[in-house]
């Protein structure tokens, strides 16, 4: 062997010591860390559920649940029935099995420890915050295990309605429980503070309400609780979905099985059902209204603020500003509730401006709400002739339909808005609209014919007494003169369209009615003695005065005109 053999087997060699020595065990080697407690949270046994395999640790725990599966296994957990103590004999569950009502089961498991820790023989085990049974095995890990209650069936969805707080009214204490109502009740417990398992607070006070005497008041927030009680048989499943007057809320178990509920209610404020405003709209050559009101009693504030929108000219309007025509203007009005009031929707949708409602509707927060209007491009009231034919403008627009300019009534027409003259039949009734456009009432001549239209310038027909005359009017509104047959009567009408009555016209005798019924037919005659009045049949006036033809005649008692 050459010395360069020697040295590499001597240094093999001593390679191979340092690795014995290495191999060998520490007296020096740390002792694992002891764990005292240990903490499980799995779901309890409830009728017609699965068992639950996948168990909750602490985060951060030095131990862990290994993933030994088999039949019965997995996660190291399994479950046996336990339901007959008298015989001891408990069945273990295979996986996929149900838990039956009224059956009793124990939770089986084995807990493995991190590296560096270990349990011992007085290590206390607790599973969903109960101590449980438990026992360090020989290859360290520990076995626990836990006897649950007898399974019951599952309650996984409770709804209660209670009616909210009002301000000046008592606390309700009586629940309206929805769903299945055999599944739970409302808890009876009652005292100063309670009433059938229900209590009030001031959310704002921390003060408890007591059930006699006392009220909600005006600004105060409240909370209520709620106390269940599930019917035999069931028991509240941990995965419940709770509804409070059908709101989502959360909820908490007490140690007795009692189910809580509570619920926060907003501040008690007066709801404002209606909301409208009035503000004087833009004119061009005035200044905006920054003041708009609001009716009597209203328990809210109006804010305005003015905008021109025109291209080119955008900005926001002062006191000063003067409306232009041809230039559009945007209108902000907010409407702001007072403290412990506020707009219900119906009153924000529904909110008129100037008697008018409008869809432009925001809500910028802290309950108050504003409309954006928009107004323009801007015209200059009053009248305009375009194409020849006279317009009327108001409120930027032209206006339609009737309207009282420095007292005189014009009609504008429906479609276009043009000033009408003449004849026009509106709504059913006649007018007549001189070639200014003037409505016309009173007696008017129009086209040879006299025609007469009432105080709101309708056009009149048939029989109407006038300053204590009675006139006829044709069916086309003009006066009737001369004989006339109406009704099957006959009348006769003078020049002046005046009804003849009680007197004689063209020889014929007009009853104190107006109608004609004597037949004979009268005349003037004239002898030697003078002038006489009589008729066919030899009847003559005498020792009287009578009117003919619109004149009274005396007669002394010979039958002669005096």
């Amino acid at each position: 062997m050459n010395k360069r053999n020697i040295s590499m087997w001597l240094l093999s060699l001593t390679l191979l010591i340092l690795l014995c020595f290495t191999l060998l065990p520490s007296e020096r080697a740390q002792a694992a860390y002891e764990l005292h407690t240990v903490s499980v949270t799995i779901d309890r046994p409830f009728a017609e559920t699965m068992p639950d395999y996948e168990p909750e640790l602490p985060n951060g725990a030095n131990y862990y649940s290994d993933s030994y599966n088999n039949e019965y296994y997995r996660n190291d957990v399994s479950w046996l029935d336990v339901t007959d103590p008298e015989t001891s004999v408990s069945t273990i569950l295979p996986y996929g099995t149900l838990f039956e009502a009224g059956h009793t089961y124990q939770l089986n498991m084995y807990l493995t420890p991190s590296a560096g820790f270990e349990f011992t023989d007085s290590t206390v085990a607790y599973v969903n915050s109960m101590k449980a049974s438990c026992s360090a095995t020989s290859q360290g890990q520990l076995h626990i295990m836990f006897t649950f209650p007898a399974a019951l069936l599952p309650i996984h969805q409770v709804s209660v309605q209670i009616t909210p707080p009002e301000p000046g009214a008592s606390p309700s204490y009586e629940l309206t429980l929805g769903g299945d109502g055999t599944m739970y009740c409302q808890s009876d417990f009652s005292n100063v503070f309670y009433k059938d398992g229900v209590l009030w607070e001031d959310a704002d006070t921390l003060e408890t309400l007591r059930v006699n005497g006392s009220v909600f008041e005006l600004g105060h927030s409240y909370r209520v609780y709620v106390e269940l009680v599930p019917a035999a048989g069931y028991d509240f499943a941990p995965d419940v979905e709770c509804l409070f007057n059908r709101i989502l809320v959360s909820h908490t178990y007490t140690e007795d099985g009692i189910f809580s509920l509570r619920y926060s209610f907003l501040p008690l404020e007066i709801e404002i059902e209606e909301a409208s405003a009035t503000i004087r709209e833009p004119v061009v050559g005035e200044t905006p209204d920054f003041s708009p009101a609001v009716p009597e009693g209203a328990h809210y504030s109006l804010r305005a603020d003015w905008g021109d929108c025109t291209p080119g000219f955008e900005r926001l309007l002062d006191e000063d500003d003067v409306f232009q025509e041809g230039h559009t203007y945007t209108l902000e009005l907010y409407f702001i509730p007072e403290e412990c009031y506020s707009f219900t929707y119906e009153a924000t949708v529904n909110s008129r401006v100037n008697g008018k409602t409008t869809p432009n509707i925001w809500y910028p927060g802290d309950g108050q709400f504003y409309q954006d209007l928009l107004f323009g491009p801007l015209i200059k009231p009053g009248w305009k002739q375009e194409d020849g034919k006279w317009y009327y403008y108001e409120n930027n627009s032209r206006v339609y339909g009737w309207k009282k300019v420095k007292n005189i009534w014009y009609y504008f027409d429906p479609v276009n808005g043009s000033m009408k003259t003449g004849w026009q039949k509106i709504s059913g009734k006649w007018y007549y609209l001189d070639s200014s456009g003037a409505m016309k009432t009173g007696w008017q001549k129009v086209s040879g014919k006299w025609y007469y239209l009432n105080s709101s310038g309708v056009m009149q027909t048939g029989w109407k007494q006038i300053g204590g005359i009675w006139y006829y009017f044709n069916s086309g509104g003009d006066m009737v003169t001369g004989w006339k047959t109406i009704n099957k009567k006959t009348y006769f009408f003078k020049d002046t369209g005046a009804m003849a009555a009680s007197e004689w016209c063209q020889g014929y005798w007009l009853n104190a009615d107006g109608t004609w019924t004597y037949q004979y037919k009268a005349s003037w005659k004239k002898n030697s003695n003078g002038w006489w009045y009589g008729d066919t049949s030899g009847w003559y006036a005498k020792s009287c005065t009578i009117k003919i033809d619109g004149k009274n005649y005396t007669f002394d008692a010979k039958g002669y005109m005096k």
